[in-house]
């Protein structure tokens, strides 16, 4: 497998006058990328040529790996297109489309073709999204009732603020970024911890709040579409943490709800089960079981790509990747 990384190409500047730059030489380096990808390609041969979203990867290199006999496939995570760095023009490059938002499938196999379009969810992944290590002779420590790790948007800022209002006496930390610049409530600021949770850091953040806020970013452009379900959805639940999830029909197909997690309509009910639930520790820690015996593994990147690895073997006839 050879990797073809964007970051490797384009620059991560924060400084203006660095970023002024990146975004005159960003069409060179763009195509410095694309002809990477084809080079790569025409040199290793590979079974397929696989991308998550496919950022600044061009119509013309799909069509000059297609013409290899390499089939592309993208593994899409984004609530939408509209990024500037997406050409929707070159999805008709891909022999395959996975998305992980099941509203896209419509539109996606309106524009692409039935038979090429499937609906793959996010995931966990099994090295980072884990319980910390604990050898049972330590009781569980946590450090807030109410728990929170993503980055701000209006919509999560309603929720957690009406969060914040009905119940003050719940603890409450919000790691994410933009919390303390963009955050109109004063009260909601004092609860951000100042920084993003990555890593083994996310998984103690999710393991030590008592429970564990699942929204999301909400509507953001013109398509009216928002997340469902998202990363988190798989991430709390791997983690062994209690997650209350905002009520859909996607995050019910996932977990028995009342069994394993439960979910919210609007604010007066997530407060409500926020109560019950501080309330009721025992059944709190069992659906946290329960939940992780239904997500791990079934619900890891490792079986999402074997999806994927059995649609290349399947359109390939080729065991080549079996292994890999």
């Amino acid at each position: 497998m050879q990797e073809a990384d964007l970051g490797r190409f384009m620059p991560f500047w924060r400084a203006m006058p660095l970023k002024v730059i990146r975004r005159v030489l960003e069409p060179l380096i763009t195509r410095d990328y694309n002809s990477f990808i084809v080079n790569q390609a025409r040199m290793l041969q590979p079974v397929a040529f696989v991308t998550m979203k496919g950022a600044r990867i061009a119509p013309g290199t799909l069509r000059s790996v297609g013409a290899m006999g390499i089939p592309s496939l993208n593994y899409y995570p984004d609530f939408c297109f509209s990024f500037r760095e997406v050409d929707e023009d070159s999805f008709h490059g891909y022999a395959h489309f996975f998305t992980t938002k099941s509203y896209q499938v419509a539109y996606l196999r309106e524009r692409l073709g039935a038979g090429r379009v499937s609906y793959l969810p996010h995931g966990y992944t099994p090295d980072i999204h884990h319980p910390p290590a604990n050898d049972g002779a330590a009781a569980k420590t946590y450090q807030s009732d109410l728990g929170y790790v993503g980055n701000h948007s209006a919509a999560k800022e309603r929720w957690l603020s009406a969060v914040r209002r009905r119940l003050p006496y719940a603890s409450l930390r919000i790691y994410g970024a933009r919390w303390r610049e963009s955050a109109k409530d004063e009260a909601l600021r004092a609860c951000c911890v100042g920084r993003t949770a990555e890593g083994c850091e996310y998984a103690q953040a999710v393991y030590t709040a008592r429970i564990n806020l699942a929204v999301h970013m909400g509507v953001a452009d013109h398509t009216g579409w928002q997340d469902l379900t998202s990363a988190r959805t798989f991430e709390i639940p791997a983690c062994k943490g209690f997650m209350l999830h905002i009520d859909n029909d996607e995050v019910r197909s996932l977990y028995t709800v009342g069994d394993e997690i439960d979910v919210f309509k609007n604010p007066d009910e997530l407060c409500e089960k926020i109560e019950y639930y501080l309330a009721h520790d025992d059944q709190r820690e069992a659906m946290i079981d329960r939940a992780d015996c239904r997500c791990v593994p079934a619900y890891s990147y490792d079986e999402r790509a074997k999806v994927i690895s059995d649609w290349i073997h399947q359109q390939s006839g080729d065991a080549r990747h079996e292994g890999q």
